[in-house]
């Protein structure tokens, strides 16, 4: 009787520290316009900070004319859709249409989101990772999990081992 062999790569990978990357979208109704603001977790995770910053960015390069600047919108029950959600579904809709190994290539999927009049991209500068971290992304690219071509990228990516390895926070609350 012959035994199957059972490909573990899959298995393996789900267990490795991946590199998170973030995204907070911002939606223009007046123009119609999307920026979509991208950062590792090198950079931070999902927190206050972060997401003041990407709305500091967004207001810094607002043209000085603007007058009005925010309308803050909550939501009511049963009525959860809003314009800026089209950006993350566009967004989704593309990255299925890829494969992203690198944080940069988050730029080339917000691209594809939309090709008319695509969003605007602006992507924060990698910092460090922890040592296990970075460990573990190399294993991903000897195990061939991660393309020949972005190896490079992680051989470089920097890490530090004072460094506190974070677990991403979950999506749900």
């Amino acid at each position: 009787m012959e035994k199957k062999r059972v490909d573990t790569s899959r298995v393996d990978m789900y267990y490795m520290r991946k590199l998170c990357v973030y995204n907070l979208s911002v939606f223009d109704l007046g123009y119609g316009k999307g920026s979509g603001y991208l950062w590792s977790e090198a950079n931070g995770m999902r927190g206050s900070s972060e997401i003041a910053t990407c709305l500091r960015l967004y207001l810094l390069s607002l043209p000085s004319e603007v007058e009005h600047i925010l309308d803050h919108k909550f939501l009511e029950s049963d009525h959860t859709h809003m314009k800026c959600d089209s950006i993350h579904s566009a967004i989704e809709f593309a990255k299925k249409k890829t494969q992203i190994f690198v944080p940069s290539q988050g730029d080339t999927v917000i691209s594809m989101a939309r090709r008319k009049d695509p969003y605007m991209k602006h992507e924060n500068e990698s910092s460090e990772s922890s040592v296990a971290k970075k460990m573990d992304l190399l294993s991903l690219c000897k195990s061939g999990m991660i393309l020949k071509e972005f190896h490079e990228y992680y051989k470089t990516f920097p890490s530090n081992s004072s460094v506190v390895d974070k677990l991403p926070q979950p999506d749900a609350e």
